[in-house]
């Protein structure tokens, strides 16, 4: 008769590495602070140590995962690399909202919004939004410009203005349908604006903008040759309820510049 074989002896199990859970975990929560820090900004800021703090859980476990056989190694590198990312974000919101990188020069506004101001002077609003209106210059339309023109544009001035909008904000800043340009002859008259806006932005920047993005757009006006002597431009920014969502930033500002053509 044969002895009876003996039984398998189970397996060990490797050690457990739940770093890279808990860095999963903590980049979950501060993804939902960077997102929320527009409404709540101590959210924002707690975010950014909820983040950094998952990036270094998920390099320490990815590390362990390697060099002592534990498991979980690829739930730690996920969570360092999305740990990483949400990090950078907050940097980029906090160097935006503390004005640590760009310096911007804002004109404080006056009750009602009703002051007008110098050309290449900054308009920073309480929500973070930043305008800017460059000095107006002379501009001459190309030929196929020129036949698009109407009788009401033909022998009058040509004047082009460049308006900076930047997101001075921690959150997301849609301007798809947020902002209209006009603006006003040395008589008071509406000028008439001879062709679309220019925008010179691309990509996400188009319609969207994160936090220390901007976009430009260049607004050309017709004025009558007895009136053009002095321009005001006015910028308007609305954002319908319905159009807003709880990642972007509601706006409804406006900003008014005034000073002679050049």
């Amino acid at each position: 008769m044969s002895e009876p074989s003996s039984a398998p002896t189970p397996r060990a199990r490797p050690p457990r590495n739940g770093l890279g859970i808990a860095a999963l975990v903590l980049t979950a929560l501060g993804i939902i602070g960077l997102i929320a820090g527009p409404v709540l900004p101590a959210l924002f800021w707690a975010a950014g140590a909820l983040t950094a703090t998952a990036t270094v859980l998920g390099v320490l476990g990815a590390r362990r995962a390697q060099r002592a056989g534990t498991g979980n190694r690829g739930t730690a590198v996920t969570g360092a690399v999305l740990g990483a990312m949400a990090t950078a974000w907050f940097l980029n919101g906090a160097m935006v909202t503390t004005n640590a990188l760009q310096q911007v020069s804002c004109a404080a506004p006056t009750a009602g919004g009703g002051q007008q101001l110098r050309y290449d002077t900054t308009r920073c609003f309480e929500d973070g939004l930043q305008v800017t209106a460059s000095s107006s210059k002379p501009y001459t339309p190309g030929k196929e410009e020129q036949r698009r023109q109407d009788s009401n544009t033909r022998g009058k001035r040509i004047v082009s203005v460049q308006i900076t909008i930047r997101n001075g904000s921690t959150g997301m800043l849609d301007t798809g349908e947020l902002y209209s340009i006009g603006a006003n002859d040395a008589h008071g008259h509406t000028a008439d604006p001879l062709f679309e806006g220019d925008d010179h932005s691309s990509g996400l920047g188009r319609t969207l903008l994160l936090p220390g993005m901007e976009k430009v757009i260049t607004q050309r006006f017709a004025l009558p040759s007895d009136s053009a002597n002095h321009l005001k431009v006015g910028v308007d920014f609305a954002q319908a309820a319905d159009n807003r969502t709880w990642l972007t930033v509601p706006h409804n500002e406006s900003a008014v510049w005034s000073g002679p053509l050049r």
